[in-house]
């Protein structure tokens, strides 16, 4: 009686911990996608900061408008920042 509650108690373990490793590859990839949507969010928003950038300098564009541009990409960096550091 004993015995069986021992190799029970060691399979219940085993499942647990194969659901937990399973949970960690699905989080991780889900991670990995999202770091990589938000570095291609940064390198848009960077590119849309610079040309709005050109804009302002030759009076096309509000000063707020690009400031509103420098916020959302400065938030694109953060973005990248989190997620790097919960991929690596």
């Amino acid at each position: 009686m004993a015995a069986s509650r021992i190799c029970f108690c060691r399979a219940s373990r085993l499942r647990r911990g194969r659901w937990v490793l399973s949970s960690a590859w699905i989080t991780l990839g889900a991670d990995q996608d999202l770091l990589r949507l938000a570095r291609e969010t940064l390198a848009t928003r960077e590119q849309d900061y610079q040309l709005s950038k050109r804009r302002f300098d030759l009076g096309a564009m509000s000063e707020i408008n690009l400031r509103s541009l420098e916020v959302l990409t400065e938030r694109a960096r953060g973005d990248v920042a989190r997620y790097e550091s919960q991929v690596n």
